[in-house]
């Protein structure tokens, strides 16, 4: 056979092996679809089957045919239902359930193997993709695209629309069926002797609602290497009445086996583990200064390789090993608090040894049923170990503290906070950014799925109508900034305060809010950072209104020399630029600052260090007229604020910054009162390397007479003192 010829028996052996895959392509996909719409039984389109498909489908209109099967049915007979107890109620819901849901409810593979196109809910963009991806397929096998193409392509279009309806009907009422299950099972404190929960039926449900969860505790290590048995809790709180009897609930026994106040520092996996290693370290010193006597519990992922033996030693060494000297700065501190300068300040008392637990949280994961949550990312994102460190810790309230957090008051203060008590937990907001937090331009599906969320997501009339559910309020103004603003960030993950007690359900919830990839279209996150809107988000799901710290998350740091403030239009607003920021109470009383700033000149710090110098040492120049009538100039150098302050404690705080919170730019018409158009303005060439962000905050937005005014707060002297002490100390080598 000649040349010609092979080449032709070659050619004709591509376009049939190419003929055969899309062919087996096209087989796959239908049975993927089948089986996809067989593994919902709940959700039912009686005349949209796969092989009698409507001439259009319309994704968000379908949403009205959402049901929840028990619901429907108690609706048929509200009065009976309404006048059995909440426990009956319970009792029933799960009993039909149970009859409709033989097997899992949610189904880990399903959802990690559903395919979930954005583009669906934009039918233009998407025909018009299709089109161009399935001429290329065509070229591949030598065939030409033909006008009964767009007919398949419509038909292809309304099944694929219809397996995302499937979907997001399924979603829709997996979370009706967690929320009333936390309701019933988790939150139910109805102390009714003859009512009891019956927790024999609801143990029947937590796999299938939580299949990523093992019915194994965390393994606790303490400082000293001690390991306790499988399952068994450190017990801080002997007052705690402990039940040894089993609910046949793994979770309710694990909520109910917590006791104590504590503290939390999850570590997650960085790319900065060294960075991350040391700031708990320093964050443990600084409690230590705060005289804390909270234990400590350190939630890792061994099997993520998140903190060594090492490591630990290091972590150990920090909270236990007795101070061998001291910043200088304590001691104006403590001259200003009038105290005994002869008493030795490094002493148990003062410097007190932390107890410190290590929680190593691979147990929890379900590996053995489902496989995929070893290796799946989802499941082992900073985000979602995170969250698994704020729920399974040991203690029945706990104060969660990123490894960036500087605390400046006395932790244990925070458990009598007033709204904390009232709500069972305790969140603060980011500053009111409006750079690189309000979002600009929509991804598709960004409103439909937020509007799926709010709708469909969130509890329902029939929720409060059978269980007190209360419905989420659309005019809570924290949240309002997320759903009705268009805004993509609102909680600072810095620090959290959690009762189990009133808050557990709403945090099982958060968690499986991450593992939907439907959901991550509004709610979208950047691989490897850490994002915690779930964790307000899951309280809402379950019925509870997110308890936000009033103020957002402050400015903290000295005035700028008004010669040398970042914009270029300010004629009254005073600023304060740093990397860090702070959180205040109602009080205005400062209760904790980041260590951005810090982190910063620890790292590529010498163009850091040259921007801060630029920034505090005020240059002035004066044209003098001289007595022939020539001009001279005068310069005058003023480094006193930085040598003095910047250079000695690059952190320093002395005014707190109240900026005024907007959610749209504020531009002034009247040129003589030019001020900046937003309140916080990110400095992008600041520092000259890939740290983190410097922001400068302002007090007066839009313009100086009719615009947006914050505040700013002076600090007192013996609040300067205390800060740079405890600041130094976080700096400083003091062990």
């Amino acid at each position: 056979m000649g040349k010609v010829g092979i080449k032709r028996v070659y050619r004709a052996s591509i376009l049939r092996s190419r003929r055969f895959f899309l062919l087996v392509s096209i087989v796959v996909f239908v049975i993927c679809t089948i089986y996809f719409e067989k593994s919902i039984p709940f959700f039912n389109f009686t005349n949209n089957s796969v092989f009698s498909l409507p001439k259009d489908y319309d994704i968000i209109a379908q949403r009205e045919a959402f049901s929840n099967q028990v619901y429907d049915k108690w609706d048929r007979q509200s009065t009976k239902i309404s006048a059995l107890s909440f426990n009956s109620k319970c009792q029933s819901y799960f009993q039909q359930l149970k009859k409709i849901y033989p097997h899992d409810i949610v189904d880990l593979e399903v959802l990690q193997y559903t395919p979930v196109d954005r583009y669906l809910y934009k039918k233009k963009k998407w025909v018009r993709e299709r089109e161009k991806s399935m001429k290329k397929e065509l070229a591949g096998i030598g065939e030409r695209f033909h006008p009964h193409h767009n007919i398949e392509i419509e038909k292809e279009f309304i099944l694929r629309s219809y397996n995302l309806s499937v979907h997001e009907g399924q979603t829709s009422t997996t979370f009706n069926h967690l929320r009333v299950w936390g309701n019933c099972f988790i939150d139910n404190n109805t102390g009714e002797s003859s009512d009891q929960p019956d927790y024999k039926l609801a143990g029947d449900f937590e796999n299938k609602l939580y299949p990523w969860l093992s019915k194994s505790l965390p393994i606790f290590q303490n400082w000293k290497g001690e390991k306790l048995p499988t399952n068994e809790l450190p017990i801080y709180d002997r007052s705690k009445k402990s039940s040894s009897e089993s609910s046949n609930l793994f979770i309710r026994d694990f909520q109910l086996k917590s006791n104590g106040k504590g503290i939390v520092i999850p570590i997650v996996l960085s790319s900065a583990r060294d960075r991350q290693l040391s700031n708990v370290c320093r964050l443990i010193k600084v409690l230590r200064a705060l005289k804390n006597t909270l234990p400590i519990e350190i939630t890792y992922m061994k099997s993520n390789n998140d903190l060594n033996e090492q490591e630990m030693k290091q972590i150990i060494e920090a909270a236990r090993t007795d101070v061998s000297k001291l910043p200088s700065s304590y001691k104006a501190y403590f001259e200003l608090l009038h105290r005994d300068q002869t008493a030795k300040f490094a002493s148990e008392k003062d410097f007190p040894k932390q107890v410190i637990w290590f929680v190593d949280l691979t147990p929890l994961k379900n590996t053995k049923q489902h496989p995929l949550v070893a290796k799946n990312y989802i499941y082992n994102s900073p985000s979602f170990i995170y969250t698994l460190g704020t729920i399974f810790n040991s203690f029945e309230e706990a104060i969660i503290l990123s490894p960036h957090t500087i605390p400046l008051i006395e932790i244990e203060q925070l458990f009598q906070d007033e709204s904390y008590r009232k709500h069972g937990h305790l969140l603060f907001k980011l500053p009111s950014y409006y750079q690189d937090s309000k979002i600009k331009k929509f991804t598709p599906g960004f409103h439909e799925v937020t509007s799926l969320i709010e709708n469909h997501i969130y509890p329902s009339d029939s929720d409060f109508e059978y269980f007190n559910i209360p419905k989420r309020d659309k005019d809570m103004t924290a949240t309002k900034r997320i759903y009705r603003d268009n805004f993509d960030k609102l909680i600072d993950s810095h620090m959290m305060i959690f009762n189990k007690n009133e808050a557990m359900s709403g945090l099982l919830l958060s968690c499986n809010f991450q593992i939907y990839k439907l959901l991550s279209i509004r709610f979208f996150t950047i691989k490897d950072q850490l994002k915690l809107e779930h964790m307000w988000i899951g309280q809402e799901l379950a019925g509870h209104m997110p308890n936000f710290n009033f103020e957002y998350g402050v400015g903290t740091g000295i005035l700028t020399p008004r010669i040398n403030r970042a914009s270029e239009k300010v004629s009254m607003a005073q600023e304060i630029c740093s990397s860090s920021w702070g959180q205040i109470n109602m009080k205005d009383q400062l209760l904790y600052v980041t260590s951005y700033q810090l982190d910063n000149l620890f790292g590529d710090s010498f163009k850091f260090k040259q921007d801060l110098e630029r920034k505090y040492v005020a240059i002035e120049q004066e044209i003098i007229v001289n007595d022939d009538g020539t001009n001279s100039t005068h310069q005058t150098v003023d480094r006193s604020l930085f040598d003095t302050k910047v250079k000695l404690n690059p952190l320093v705080i002395e005014n707190i910054m109240k900026a005024p919170t907007i959610t749209n730019p504020i531009f002034s018409e009247n040129l003589q009162y030019l001020e900046p158009s937003q309140s916080w303005i990110k400095q992008d060439n600041f520092g000259g390397f890939k740290g983190f962000p410097y922001w400068c905050s302002y007090d007066v937005v839009g313009d100086s007479i009719d615009g947006q005014r914050g505040i700013v707060i002076n600090v007192n002297a013996i609040n300067q003192a205390r800060f740079k002490f405890l600041v130094d100390i976080w700096q400083t080598n003091v062990i």
